[in-house]
């Protein structure tokens, strides 16, 4: 996610429309926004504050206040301290409700799990009562800046700023129009915090005739999310396995359901450190240029735990035919860890967790950039600017569950012949490894080597790493047949991707009030890898024949070009700003959630190629000296 910065005691803002990737690197395909704060000043005291308070027709008041202090500590050397809160007020209720799981739906996603439901048999209701209140989508941040601003002799001075933030968020901000206005019923307290602390420096200087900037920062971010995952009970194709009691080996069992509830708890973890050095001519030279390096370093840790409140009740009925730990602690099944490179946390975990995800991005960039400028005339300059970057994508970690732990005493008919007794609460057993996964996938493009794969195996041991909707020889036809792409994986399961991008643009300025222009730019995208590569759909029909998870979706490029005018006419009582513009997009990047023909993790993949084109007008006329 992008950081959601309050925006206090700024500078300026600056937007820059268009791809800008051969100065600001990756994902600035669109444009680049740039939030400018206020630095130290020396030899100025300077102080002040802001205070606002509002209400919500109908909602609860909002209140907030920032305030800054500027102290010159020396004639070289002065600090700058902003501090705010601001308290934002609800207005939608979670009324009570209860609710209470279909039971035509409960057996129509049985899949098999469990005889249909009778008269003779119970489906438990959940009740928010607890849980409701008025005006809970509230929303506070808080926060402080501090900065150091030290000139460090005539030519030289250092900045260096860090900014803390939290935002705490309680409530959710959808609303069911069946139930009123303003109005949700939600069976799980639904939170969001989100802290950061984010460190920066910059040095400025001159060496010779040339300016010289080195600049970092570091971040330091976590976001931490409860969600209301109630309401899957009317879609999941395994909600009978996990809610209710019934023996699929005895079809007259009375099958019990027990409460609905479910929730989600979302954990990620996010570091990043960058560095750029760059030089640059003066700005006022006809021939002028910027050259400079830049290095980024990103890691993204995430888990996330699917709760299920009634796996305990559902799978416990029965001792004698349900796995049960008899520790008391409840069930433990599938909330130890796998052992994998890139998991980060240790279990058991809650006992109400029945599925999670554990898993560590990483991106490792190089670039190096340049741009020149060269003034034709007083009226022509024409520019140029490249980037040529490296960046080494990886994934790694696993999803675990406890499917296949319920009916541990017999374990045939779930997965393989090759489980036996000790495998049947093994919580990697239905795991998703997907560093082996990946770094399977790489050893077999390095080698060649067709047993790579055939051989591969699941963390339990079964030789089936790439089950799902096919197996290891399926995966490995896939491969061979073109419609598995391994060429973007690495030996060690990463995807390493270089490229150099361009921009060129002419300015035309006819008079000191207008400028006719006209550029080609370039942008990207990072590449990034799936959880699930080489997964075969479950539905092998229609267009869904041979179709595979790819195992990456790489960079995509946007070639964009655009023409306009931006000036002031009549006697600089109009100002106007003209632009038409031309963007394609290749191996354009999208998200898929497909559960019921592919499968139920999230993937990305390239679909093709995209255009966009339009214009993008806007002008300023001063009717009179106090009209606009």
């Amino acid at each position: 996610r992008n950081l959601d910065v309050y925006a206090v005691d700024l500078e300026r803002i600056e937007v820059l429309a268009g791809p800008q990737g051969t100065l600001f690197g990756a994902s600035s395909q669109s444009g680049t926004m740039r939030l400018i704060t206020k630095k130290p000043q020396q030899e100025v005291f300077a102080a002040g504050f802001n205070a606002k308070y509002s209400f919500t027709d109908g909602g609860s008041d909002s209140a907030a206040v920032d305030g800054y202090i500027n102290i010159p500590l020396t004639d070289k050397l002065a600090t700058r301290i902003v501090v705010y809160s601001d308290s934002q007020g609800g207005w939608i209720d979670n009324v009570e409700a209860t609710f209470t799981p279909s039971a035509i739906v409960v057996d129509r996603n049985s899949l098999g799990f469990g005889p249909p439901l009778t008269g003779a048999d119970s489906v438990a209701s959940a009740n928010n009562g607890f849980l409701v209140e008025e005006d809970w989508n509230q929303a506070t941040y808080r926060g402080s800046r501090i900065g150091f601003a030290y000139d460090i002799n005539d030519e030289w001075d250092i900045v260096l700023q860090h900014t803390s933030q939290t935002l705490e968020v309680d409530g959710t901000f959808l609303v069911d129009p069946s139930l009123g206005d303003d109005v949700n019923a939600k069976f799980s307290p639904e939170r969001n915090s989100d802290d950061f602390g984010l460190t920066t420096w910059t040095l400025n200087g001159r060496v010779g005739a040339l300016d010289l900037v080195y600049t970092g920062g570091f971040l330091s971010r976590d976001v931490d999310s409860i969600i209301d995952y109630t309401f899957y009970n009317n879609g999941g194709g395994y909600i009978t396995y996990y809610l209710c009691s019934g023996n699929v080996y005895d079809a007259t069992d009375v099958n019990n359901c027990y409460d609905p509830t479910k929730q989600y708890l979302d954990s990620n973890k996010n570091e990043r450190t960058t560095h750029e050095l760059r030089v640059s001519s003066d700005a006022s030279n006809r021939f002028r240029f910027i050259a400079g390096v830049y290095f980024n370093d990103v890691e993204t840790n995430h888990t996330g735990e699917f709760q299920y409140f009634s796996t305990n009740d559902a799978f416990g009925e029965h001792i004698s035919s349900y796995y049960n730990d008899n520790s008391g602690d409840g069930f433990l099944l599938g909330n130890t860890t796998v052992p994998t490179v890139g998991v980060n946390t240790s279990g058991p975990r809650s006992p109400l967790t029945t599925f999670f995800n554990d898993f560590t991005r990483s991106e490792d960039e190089i670039g190096f950039f340049g741009q020149v400028a060269f003034d034709i005339s007083d009226a022509v300059t024409v520019s140029l600017s490249a980037r040529s970057y490296d960046l080494v994508s990886a994934l790694e970690g696993a999803s675990n569950f406890s499917f296949g732990c319920r009916y541990g005493i017999d374990p045939q008919g779930f997965g393989n012949s090759e489980r036996t007794a000790d495998d049947r609460c093994n919580s990697n057993a239905f795991s998703n490894d997907v560093t082996a996964r990946l770094d399977t996938l790489g050893e077999y493009g390095a080698t060649g080597d067709d047993n790579v794969i055939l051989d591969a195996r699941a963390p339990n041991g079964v030789r089936d790493m790439f089950r799902g909707g096919g197996s290891n020889a399926a995966t490995l036809l896939a491969i061979q047949e073109g419609r598995l792409d391994i060429s973007d994986i690495e030996k060690d399961g990463t995807t390493n991707e270089s490229d150099t991008i361009v921009r060129a643009s002419i300015d035309f300025r006819p008079n000191d009030d207008s400028m006719i222009f006209a550029a080609y730019s370039e942008g990207y995208r990072p590449a990034t890898q799936n959880r699930n590569a080489g997964q075969l759909a479950a539905n092998q029909t229609g267009v869904y024949n041979g179709y595979v998870v790819p195992a990456a979706a790489v960079t995509d490029t946007l070639e964009n070009f655009e023409v306009g005018y931006k000036g002031d006419i009549f006697d600089g009582k109009v100002r106007l700003n003209a632009t038409y513009y031309q963007s394609d997009i290749e191996n354009l990047q999208v998200s898929r959630f497909d559960p019921s023909n592919v499968a139920f993790l999230f993937f990305i993949e390239n679909v093709g190629d995209a255009e966009v084109n339009g214009l993008d007008v806007d002008f300023q006329w001063a009717v009179s000296d106090s009209f606009t």
